[in-house]
């Protein structure tokens, strides 16, 4: 989860380069700093809502992994399993039998 004094010492977006892949993760995707139309962003990887889902807009791979400690709304636990090589990009949601504590 995101609380507590530990949380405030990471930053609110980290830009990751993978060969020719940009990825960009913030916690909260309704505070993105970039425009999507000029975007040179591969996949957004965000959270906040802890709903799962995986999306792409304007060629954007857009992934919410989801919790695998606290889902909320009924969900089932989740996490996102992303697969990286030097051109391209994959993601995939894996449903876990219970929470991780």
């Amino acid at each position: 989860m995101d609380m507590g004094k530990w949380a405030r010492q990471l930053p609110e977006e980290e830009i990751i380069e993978i060969g020719s892949i940009l990825l960009y993760v913030r916690h909260d995707l309704y505070r993105l700093k970039f425009d999507l139309d000029s975007s040179r962003y591969q996949a957004v990887i965000n959270g906040h809502t802890h709903c799962a889902r995986i999306d792409r807009k304007n060629g954007i791979l857009f992934i919410n992994p989801g919790s695998a400690a606290l889902p909320r709304f009924e969900q089932t636990a989740t996490v996102a399993v992303l697969r990286v090589d030097m051109q391209t990009i994959q993601a995939r949601i894996h449903q876990l039998s219970r929470g991780v504590n």
